[in-house]
């Protein structure tokens, strides 16, 4: 598969979640700015010092420091105690964080309903139409509003708590991909709430 094509057949996007080969991984978070030099995991040691995380680990705890406070932020400034934002850069903020709550608060339960699906399509859509998204971004971004509009409550209520579910990573590359959509557009953007209110 070349850097630039798309991640078309169910192979390829299976892989970016399941292949112990992390490049694929890797250049889906380059693709969303993730920019620090990955180094030799080291995760068999002693010492603290030595340590040092999976591929995924190592974005895992880029995102944590970089992203995680750029949604945090936009939630303080932009998200109202109540209903919708007038900032898209707030509501994209407000759906991912909406979402996240959903899953660990009630385990997916409400999907379905049609309040939590249109946050779910707010994302995809704002991002879908984003044309500095790689294919690869755009890609896993599709195949994982599909799998979280099709959380199963009952699967994820009997999940163990020590591993994720499909539903948990897709939720937490979607908060990726929100994060690196808000940093790539710094300046407000009107948004006129309607349905997601």
């Amino acid at each position: 598969m070349s850097e630039n094509e798309p991640l078309g057949n169910a192979d390829d996007q299976e892989s970016l979640k399941l292949s112990p080969d992390e490049a694929i991984y890797l250049r889906w978070a380059r693709d969303i700015g993730f920019n620090l030099e990955v180094k030799v995991p080291n995760i068999d040691t002693e010492s603290e010092e030595e340590y040092v995380p999976t591929v995924r680990g190592q974005i895992g705890d880029w995102f944590d420091e970089v992203y995680v406070p750029v949604i945090d932020a936009l939630w303080k400034q932009y998200v109202p105690k109540t209903g919708a934002c007038t900032v898209l850069q707030g509501e994209m903020s407000r759906c991912i964080g909406r979402l996240e709550g959903e899953y660990f608060k009630n385990g997916m339960m409400n999907m379905g309903d049609g309040f939590y699906d249109r946050m779910v399509d707010k994302i995809r859509d704002t991002v879908m139409k984003d044309c500095s998204f790689s294919a690869l971004v755009q890609g896993v971004m599709e195949r994982d509003a599909i799998i979280v509009k099709g959380a199963d409550y009952s699967k994820i209520v009997n999940a163990s708590f020590f591993h994720g579910t499909d539903v948990e990573d897709s939720i937490d590359r979607m908060k990726m991909v929100v994060a690196a959509w808000c940093v790539a557009h710094p300046e407000p953007i009107d948004f006129v709430p309607g349905q997601l209110d």
